[in-house]
């Protein structure tokens, strides 16, 4: 209910403008929160910027100089609307009239710091802006902005580190990006500034590979010396399973009970809860049933009754014990993702700590 009146997208892991790239993590958010225009979300050409926030005038001015260059190029700029690195990387996109996602540490619903409330909204207007705390819920403190780390290295095909300090949260991101296997790149500094030390250590043990202007990453993301105009990615829906079929049958704008559904549709409640999580992922049922501001009790009754048999379901796969581990491609079974989020972190090789955990 909250998310409909704020405007607020609701992805998981079925819907169609999810991020490919999350998929293929083993700790993926089930459900991102999400404003602007999700469509961003699967562009080809990411890149993380990354660093402290308080920055030296020579790594404002190496983001600014990197971000519209790879902006310009038809990259899309990824960052966690922070003070410091983070806004000069988002900065640098908006300069280009060039979309930049938003990774959020905290509600979907609050800014922070609350200087950058003018700029999200300028990147809600072309780009898009992703948490995964719904709003009206309490921050974490902490460990949210640690997980927004994770998310800024995930969604990215490659990470720019423009200064750090030796230990910081911007190894963090470093750290995620390895275990990620996603490219690493660091603006060299002066071998004075403390702000230096953590993107010098990263060149120095092989961590990271040097970067000094846009065009370095050009190979890698398939851009050319040109001004290009990215585009949103549109998945196209996959038809409707005869599963699925069956279920949107059952639904209708009279508000349901579990064991209604259950009851109708005979299916099991885990198959009839990840069938109505994909409907509600591709947006049909809203868009069929819930039209107006008048509907929207009976939506968030729907909703509930959607969150309760989603819980049967975790709770069925954390009491199995014969899920399959995969490290092959991702499908799109659910039960594969879930899979590849209790894979142990042990598989992942961390060259790159920095910092005590």
């Amino acid at each position: 209910m909250w998310c409909d009146a704020l405007g607020v997208r609701i992805l998981t892991c079925e819907s169609m403008d999810y991020p490919q790239k999350l998929l293929r993590i083993p700790d993926l958010p089930l459900v991102l929160y999400c404003t602007g225009d999700t469509g961003w979300l699967n562009a080809p050409a990411t890149v993380g910027i990354v660093g402290t926030r308080k920055p030296t005038e020579y790594g404002l001015r190496a983001a600014e100089d990197i971000g519209r260059g790879l902006a310009k190029a038809g990259a899309v700029i990824v960052s966690g609307l922070a003070e410091g690195l983070d806004s000069a990387g988002h900065r640098a996109a908006l300069c280009e009239r060039s979309p930049t996602i938003g990774i959020l540490g905290i509600p979907i619903d609050r800014t922070y710091p609350t200087i950058n409330r003018p700029m999200r909204k300028e990147i809600e207007s072309n780009g898009c802006i992703i948490s995964e705390y719904p709003p009206k819920s309490e921050p974490l403190g902490k460990y949210g902005f640690l997980q927004r780390n994770r998310l800024i290295a995930a969604l990215s095909a490659a990470v720019v580190v423009v200064e750090a300090k030796e230990k910081s949260g911007t190894m963090y991101t470093v750290d995620y990006a390895k275990q990620y296997r996603r490219p690493v790149f660091a603006v060299p500094g002066s071998i004075y500034s403390v702000n230096s030390v953590g993107t010098n250590g990263l060149l120095r043990t092989g961590c990271a590979k040097a970067v000094t202007k846009a065009e370095d990453l050009f190979d890698l993301l398939h851009l050319k010396n040109t001004k290009q105009i990215p585009q949103a990615v549109r998945p196209t829906p996959a038809p409707m399973s005869e599963t699925e079929k069956k279920v949107l049958a059952c639904v209708s704008s009279e508000s349901k009970g579990v064991e209604e559904l259950i009851a109708e549709s005979g299916l099991s409640a885990s198959i009839l809860s990840v069938t109505l999580m994909k409907l509600d992922g591709h947006r049909m049922l809203k868009s069929k049933f819930f039209n107006g501001a008048a509907d929207v009790a009976v939506y968030a009754k729907f909703f509930k009754c959607l969150q309760l048999l989603y819980y049967v379901y975790l709770f069925t796969i954390s009491s199995t014990s014969s899920i399959v581990r995969s490290n092959g491609p991702v499908c799109s079974s659910f039960s594969v993702h879930m899979a590849a989020a209790n894979r142990p972190d042990s598989s992942y090789p961390l060259p790159c700590e920095r910092h005590q955990r």
